[in-house]
């Protein structure tokens, strides 16, 4: 026996069973963060709403990306894969942006957005947890009258 799903989004199967149509699912597949193409993935995902976001998308503007995607591949492989190789100040390197409160919140909104839309399990709750900490800690230096 076989199952499928046609064009229509109806369920059918060799042995004549067919199913009441459904709505159009998300057809990806959500998985585990496994490895570093995962991280990889993840991170050319979210740079691109990063890039096109209307609230956000300046500060990224001027970015070298051959160079900087790299570091960021390398920072999250050490959050969720414990590889060694990131020792830079993240804190330090975004302390020049006039980052502000609506922006930290955007960052880690659309970074839990782009894991939802790809990833389950552990690693991927570790990721926002991290995002969410680090925009927390950044936001707390850069804007210490705000954080409640």
């Amino acid at each position: 026996y076989y199952f499928k799903i046609n064009s229509e989004m109806n369920l059918e199967s060799n042995s004549g069973f067919k199913c009441l149509k459904h709505k159009k699912v998300n057809a990806i597949m959500k998985k585990e963060i496994e490895n570093k193409a995962d991280i990889e993935f993840l991170i050319d995902k979210f740079y691109s709403k990063l890039i096109q976001d209307q609230e956000i998308g300046y500060f990224f503007e001027n970015l070298n990306l051959v160079n900087h995607l790299p570091q960021i591949v390398r920072f999250w492989s050490f959050v969720l894969l414990d590889e060694t190789g990131y020792h830079t100040n993240v804190t330090e390197k975004h302390a020049h942006m006039k980052l502000k409160p609506e922006h930290f919140e955007r960052w880690v909104f659309l970074f839990h957005e782009t894991i939802d839309s790809y990833f389950k399990g552990e690693k991927a709750q570790l990721a926002k947890n991290r995002a969410t900490l680090v925009a927390w800690t950044m936001n707390s230096k850069f804007n210490p009258n705000a954080v409640n």
